[in-house]
C-alpha cells in the first residue's frame, strides 16, 4: 500500500509532508527524516482527527482531511 501524505503527532505542529514531488512519490527511507524538521515528532500516516489513512485536500489554501474534512493545523492555532 502506498501513502502520500505523512502528519506530525505533535498536536501543537501537525506539519504535514506531500510524498509526491516532482511527479515521483518518494520512498519514507529516501527522504531521510525519520522526524518531523519542525519539532522533532514521529510521522503518523492517519489523519489526527477520524483515524483514516490521511489524504489531503485543500480548501482556502489550507491542508484539510479529504475524509472529514477536519483542518489540518496546529492545535490552537
Amino acid at each position: 500500500m502506498t501513502f502520500r501524505f505523512l502528519i506530525c503527532e505533535n498536536s501543537r505542529c501537525r506539519f504535514v509532508l506531500d510524498l509526491f514531488t516532482e511527479g515521483k512519490m518518494l520512498s519514507r527511507r529516501s527522504l531521510h527524516l525519520s522526524n518531523c524538521p519542525e519539532c522533532g515528532a514521529t510521522w503518523s500516516l492517519q489523519c489526527p482527527f477520524c483515524t483514516h489513512t490521511l489524504e489531503v485536500t485543500w480548501i482556502e489554501d489550507l491542508p484539510h482531511c479529504g475524509r472529514c474534512l477536519q483542518k489540518l493545523q496546529a492545535a490552537g492555532a
